[in-house]
């Protein structure tokens, strides 16, 4: 491939090979993951009180009584944002190794991928910082629908709104904004696995198992600033730092 092709390569191109891969992931990640995500808020937020004496025990008590739909609480919010999101991120990067590549005039290393993780993680926080309070709020409403704080996203919104002010929507910033640099570790680890794995299997094969080895060492890296993202947004603001919640 002549190397001065990524030169040319037009800006709009750069942008929907982006924002179309993050429109899926979003959607995916929304779909499949939510339950999920739904246990890990919960432990992280309630479990260190004693409600939980694990995650299976957090999944029981969960589905036997609220249902199924326990675990789907709050998936409003990722649901109309995650693809917002990730498509800001993955459109984020693109840009940013472009301009990397443009001007360097050579194929972008493993570093720095890394950093442009890190700057794609960082351009999403104005948007992942209400959507996931929002959604974390919802996900650990543990009363039926007549005794909810909240209705739903939008009166969750709201209600922060009129007694915080909009800036009572972006509690645990900071703390957002350290666990998205932590998307550095996904992309750079990503391309490592990708470029290994690619030497002993086929293109797809090597594309699905480096996503789950970069996933992996996302989780294995961040989870501590996750978890301090949870309790910032939810169980210090209520407990600790005055912050009226309804």
């Amino acid at each position: 491939m002549d190397a001065s092709q990524p030169m040319h390569t037009s800006y709009l191109m750069v942008t929907l090979s982006g924002y179309l891969p993050g429109v899926v992931s979003g959607l995916a990640k929304c779909l499949i993951g939510h339950p999920f995500d739904t246990i890990k808020v919960r432990m992280q937020t309630e479990g260190y009180l004693g409600r939980f004496s694990g995650p299976w025990d957090c999944v029981r008590q969960t589905v036997s009584k609220e249902g199924l739909r326990g675990l789907y609480k709050g998936m409003t919010p990722p649901l109309a944002g995650w693809y917002l999101i990730d498509s800001t991120m993955w459109t984020a990067r693109e840009y940013t190794l472009h301009v990397m590549e443009q001007r360097q005039g050579h194929p972008i290393s493993i570093p720095q991928h890394y950093i442009a993780g890190s700057i794609a993680g960082l351009a999403s926080v104005l948007i992942v910082t209400p959507v996931e309070q929002i959604k974390a709020r919802l996900q650990i409403q543990y009363n039926g629908p007549s005794e909810a704080r909240y209705r739903g996203p939008i009166h969750c919104a709201t209600q922060l709104v009129r007694n915080n002010g909009f800036l009572g929507l972006y509690k645990g910033f900071r703390a957002t904004c350290l666990f998205r640099v932590f998307m550095g570790i996904y992309f750079g680890s990503y391309e490592y696995f990708r470029a290994l794995f690619s030497r002993h299997m086929s293109s797809t094969k090597a594309t699905f198992f480096a996503g789950g080895m970069a996933a992996n060492a996302l989780w294995l890296t961040s989870y501590p600033t996750g978890s301090d993202h949870s309790v910032m947004t939810l169980a210090f603001i209520e407990r600790f730092d005055g912050f009226r919640c309804h």
